[in-house]
């Protein structure tokens, strides 16, 4: 698997591991930190279609408070994500 490749396709990095040897958590785990410092500006943005994006955006801003409102500030960039998931 290309994962230059890939990571230039979904404009994240993309990290090899292996689980039975754990090979290449170090990295993995060093990037899911930084990036959830500092989210990556290029990464692919999915659109759903008009009612999910509709249902999605009615959903965000209540999620959102309730994070503030919980000391969850640093999920903010993920609100969407989130949302998509209720």
């Amino acid at each position: 698997m290309d994962l230059d490749k890939l990571s230039k396709e979904l404009g994240v990095p993309v990290i090899g591991t292996t689980a039975r040897s754990k090979k290449g958590l170090d990295d993995l785990f060093a990037t899911v930190e930084a990036l959830a410092r500092d989210p990556e500006p290029n990464a692919l943005k999915i659109k759903y279609i008009p009612p999910i994006e509709e249902a999605i955006s009615m959903v965000e801003p209540h999620l959102a408070e309730k994070l503030e409102k919980n000391g969850i500030a640093d999920g903010l960039p993920y609100v969407c994500w989130k949302a998509i998931l209720l």
